[in-house]
């Protein structure tokens, strides 16, 4: 990984091989450390985002209600995790089918390792909804993805050309959740890699590097790598105003190209939706509650 990327470890991490749950539970101990780290003030607004903005998927009719660990469990499949905390890498234990798969995987986590060295760790981003957060993340898996596929065709002899191993998944036949679960897969994982595949193509590793130092703050650039490093930049719109007497704003996000897409791909025609992400140029969203509501801190409803 160091050798495609032109970058050095300083430490590498040793991989550790758990069975699944036993990886998720040492991943949400070390979050809780890590959040327990941050500023109250900053703890209470995660918080507040996490009862509020989380609840955006349902508000505006993509779910009919938040999946459950279970559910998500049975859509996403696990082969390993790089744990920031610990600097640790983490192997699914009963994933694997032979050294070649367990090698490729091994390339992923130990580029997030690389990438975290020597760019820094991501942002534990206080807003849920927000278009650079989600343009970062696709940075961030994308550049593991991309490493893993570099390091394949370099030292495990895979000729299958990068972009076809990208292809986005087919969903027919699919439940509404897999679908969605699915486009969001594939927009961190597969549109972040091709976002750096053409950036890597344009400028080597040196241009992939610069992008995981300083990631895209719109999810367009991610769907269009012309627009960045230049053209990287959203309009805000204005308020729309308020919903009449008796309402009060309890939140507000950045709203990108990616989460536009991935609002309407499953009702409006393809073309209409290629065409509104193409011609996209920023966007917000807000939720609206009662004033007794916000302050008795309900979840909002429809």
């Amino acid at each position: 990984m160091a050798n495609i990327r032109d970058l050095s470890f300083e430490r590498v991490p040793k991989a550790r091989v758990l069975p699944q749950a036993e990886v998720l539970k040492v991943a949400r101990r070390n979050l809780r450390a890590e959040l327990a780290r941050l500023p109250e003030a900053q703890r209470a607004l995660l918080e507040q985002d996490r009862r509020i903005g989380g609840q955006l998927p349902v508000l505006t009719g993509l779910v009919d209600s938040l999946p459950t660990g279970a559910n998500i469990g049975e859509v996403v499949q696990l082969e390993g995790l790089y744990d920031e905390r610990d600097a640790s890498v983490f192997l699914i234990k009963g994933t694997f089918r032979g050294r070649r798969q367990t090698e490729s995987v091994l390339a992923h986590e130990l580029t997030h390792a690389l990438d975290d060295q020597t760019s820094g760790q991501a942002r534990i981003e206080v807003k849920l909804v927000s278009d650079a957060s989600d343009a970062e993340r696709a940075v961030r898996e994308g550049s593991a993805t991309l490493t893993q596929l570099l390091y394949e065709r370099r030292y495990l002899g895979e000729r299958k050309p990068i972009a076809a191993k990208l292809r986005t998944p087919s969903t027919v036949g699919a439940s509404r959740l897999e679908r969605i679960a699915g486009y969001e897969l594939d927009f961190v994982y597969g549109k972040g890699a091709l976002f750096l595949d053409a950036l890597y193509r344009r400028g080597g590793a040196t241009l992939v590097n610069r992008a995981v130092r300083n990631p895209p703050v719109t999810t367009v650039s991610i769907l269009d790598p012309s627009r960045w490093p230049d053209d990287d930049d959203a309009v805000r719109p204005t308020s729309g105003g308020t919903p009449g007497p008796g309402w009060t704003r309890s939140y507000q996000g950045t709203f990108g190209a990616a989460g536009t897409e991935e609002l309407l791909f499953l009702a409006a025609p393809r073309a209409s939706v290629a065409r509104l992400v193409r011609e996209w140029a920023g966007g917000t969203v807000e939720i609206w509650q009662r004033p007794a509501a916000v302050r008795a801190k309900a979840v909002p409803t429809r």
